[in-house]
């Protein structure tokens, strides 16, 4: 068997030339190969292009499921920590009222009101006039610790607790009661707001 190049296309002949009458044939074949060679090639260029297509939507759609489950996880993370650090805090400021509220508990009661009593007088003009109403009970104890004071008139009140305190400038009334001042720390620690909270989720 002999073969032929026919532009570029070989092709098998029984004999060693091709006659005349069949290089029709032979041009219409080596012309149906060659389409059919631009075929496969095309299919195999559209086969490629079909997998590099996909290959690239799978993987954005896989980059894009990541960047979301690795967002989610981040979030969940920050809460984590957050919720730890809130914790945290909220013990350390029930350690710091208990320990203020047992040292608070080995003070006497005028001892207690005295300290109120010099906190709201460093907020008062010097020169102020002032009345102190005070219960009864500490009264006394107190007259003799702070009597000197000039502009200071300390009055009591059967009505008032031990440590309750109420003063009286040009201004109107400050109640400066143990029990206000405890209650206005408790919220400045936040620790009336974790209690509302804990109650809430209950």
């Amino acid at each position: 068997m002999s073969f032929h190049l026919i532009e570029g296309t070989p092709l098998a002949s029984n004999g060693a030339l091709i006659k005349a009458r069949e290089v029709t044939d032979f041009m219409e074949s080596a012309a149906l190969l060659r389409e059919a060679k631009r075929i496969a090639t095309d299919a195999e260029t559209a086969d490629a292009e079909a997998r590099r297509s996909g290959y690239d939507a799978g993987l954005s759609k896989g980059l894009a499921e990541a960047d979301r489950l690795v967002a989610a996880e981040a979030r969940k993370f920050a809460e984590a920590v957050e919720a730890i650090r809130a914790e945290y805090a909220a013990h350390v400021a029930d350690a710091a009222f208990a320990a203020t509220t047992a040292i608070i508990g080995e003070l006497g009661d005028a001892e207690i009101v005295s300290r109120i009593i010099a906190l709201q007088l460093a907020r008062q003009d010097e020169n102020a006039t002032l009345q102190l109403i005070v219960s009864p009970s500490v009264q006394l104890e107190l007259q003799a610790k702070l009597g000197d004071s000039s502009g200071l008139t300390i009055l009591s009140d059967p009505a008032l607790a031990s440590t309750d305190c109420h003063v009286m400038n040009g201004q109107g009334r400050i109640i400066a009661s143990l029990s206000l001042q405890l209650q206005m720390l408790r919220e400045r620690w936040g620790l009336e707001t974790a209690s509302a909270e804990m109650e809430t989720a209950k």
